[in-house]
C-alpha cells in the first residue's frame, strides 16, 4: 500500500512514523516548517505545495489539484493527515473515498478546529470532575474535523 502523509506544522507524528519505519510512499507539506525538513532528512520523497494565500478568497479547488497531482503522482492508495492544517476541496474525498484519515488532537465532535486543545482544556476548568482529553483518528470528509 502507497501511503502519503500530509503535513503542516512541526512535524512531531511524522517524526514518530519515521522512527517506527512506517512505509511512507511520499510527504507533502502546506508550510516550510520543521515536519517538510523532517520528512527531506529522513530521505523521503517531499514535496512543498506552499499556501500562501490565507484569506477569504484562497481559491481551495486549485489547490487541492495541485495535492491531487501529486498523490497520483506516486500512485498513493491512502491518504493520512497528519497535523495537516489546510482544509481541502471535496474533489480530494471524490477521488480517495475513504481512504483519507486525519488526526485531531481532541475527542471529536466536542472540540473542533484549530484550538482544540485550548477549549478542551478550558473546559476542564470550567466543570466538576476529571479532567481529560484526547486524540481522534477518524476517516475525513470535506467537513472540518468530520468524518
Amino acid at each position: 500500500m502507497k501511503v502519503a502523509i500530509l503535513v503542516s506544522g512541526e512535524g512531531s507524528t511524522l517524526r514518530r512514523f519515521v522512527k517506527r519505519e512506517l512505509p511512507i510512499t511520499v510527504v507533502i507539506a502546506d508550510r516550510p516548517y520543521s515536519a517538510y525538513t523532517s520528512a527531506r532528512s529522513a530521505h523521503l520523497p517531499a514535496h512543498l505545495i506552499e499556501r500562501e494565500d490565507f484569506s477569504p478568497s484562497f481559491d481551495r479547488e486549485a489547490y487541492t489539484q495541485k495535492v491531487l497531482q501529486v498523490l497520483i503522482e506516486y500512485g498513493i492508495d491512502l491518504v493520512v493527515m497528519a497535523g495537516w492544517k489546510t482544509l481541502l476541496s471535496p474533489t480530494l474525498f471524490y477521488v480517495f473515498g475513504d481512504m483519507v484519515l486525519n488526526s485531531h488532537p481532541s475527542l471529536l465532535p466536542d472540540f473542533k478546529g484549530p484550538n482544540a486543545v485550548r477549549d478542551a482544556l478550558e473546559a476542564s476548568r470550567r466543570l466538576d470532575g476529571p479532567i481529560y482529553t484526547g486524540c481522534t483518528v477518524f476517516r475525513a470528509t470535506a467537513k472540518m474535523d468530520e468524518g
